[in-house]
C-alpha cells in the first residue's frame, strides 16, 4: 500500500521494526485500558500478519508519523476483524503524548478516504474520545457486539 500525507503526518506501512514502539504506546498506561493488553511477541506477530497479508486483501495498518519529527506515535488502518474477518475494521491507537490536538481525527480521516467503502469499528463504551472520531467520521452506532474478549459498541461505515 502507498504512504498517505496530511499536513501534520505521514501514514506508511507498519513494519517490523516498529513493533518496540507500538509496544510502548500500547503499554502506556493511559492508553493500555483501551489498547487492551499486549506481549511484544503479539505485536511482532500482529505486524507480521499486516505485512504478509496487506497487499492482497486491500487493507492496510499504517504507522502514524508526525511530519515535522519523524517520530512514530500511533498506527491507524484498516484491517480484517479481531485478524479474522470477514468485515473490516478501522483501528487507530495514539500515544497519550498527543491526545487532544486531533491528531487520530486526521490520520482516520486520510484513512477513510483511502478505504471508501463498508468498514465497522468498535470501541469500548467508556472512550468517549474515540466514540466522537468515530460518529465525527461518518460511523453510526449499530449495536454491540463481542470482540477482542469483551462487550465493545459496533459502528457502520456504510458509503453506498
Amino acid at each position: 500500500m502507498d504512504e498517505l500525507t496530511t499536513s501534520r503526518l505521514r501514514l506508511r506501512p507498519l513494519r517490523a521494526a516498529d513493533a518496540e514502539r507500538i509496544f510502548e504506546i500500547y503499554s502506556h498506561p493511559l492508553a493500555a485500558p483501551w489498547t487492551g493488553e499486549h506481549t511484544l511477541q503479539e505485536i511482532r506477530d500482529e505486524i507480521s500478519f499486516y505485512e504478509r497479508n496487506a497487499a492482497g486483501g486491500g487493507w492496510c495498518m499504517y504507522g502514524v508519523v508526525l511530519l515535522e519529527t519523524g517520530e512514530l506515535i500511533g498506527d491507524c488502518g484498516v484491517v480484517p476483524l479481531e485478524l479474522v474477518g470477514p468485515e473490516l475494521e478501522l483501528m487507530y491507537d495514539i500515544h497519550p503524548d498527543h491526545w487532544g490536538r486531533g491528531i487520530a481525527g486526521e490520520a482516520v480521516a486520510a484513512v477513510l478516504h483511502r478505504h471508501p467503502g463498508e468498514l465497522i469499528a468498535v470501541a469500548k463504551p467508556s472512550n468517549a474520545a474515540s466514540l466522537r472520531i468515530l460518529e465525527k467520521n461518518g460511523f453510526k452506532r449499530d449495536g454491540t457486539t463481542f470482540a477482542y474478549g469483551e462487550e465493545l459498541l459496533r459502528f457502520l461505515r456504510d458509503t453506498r
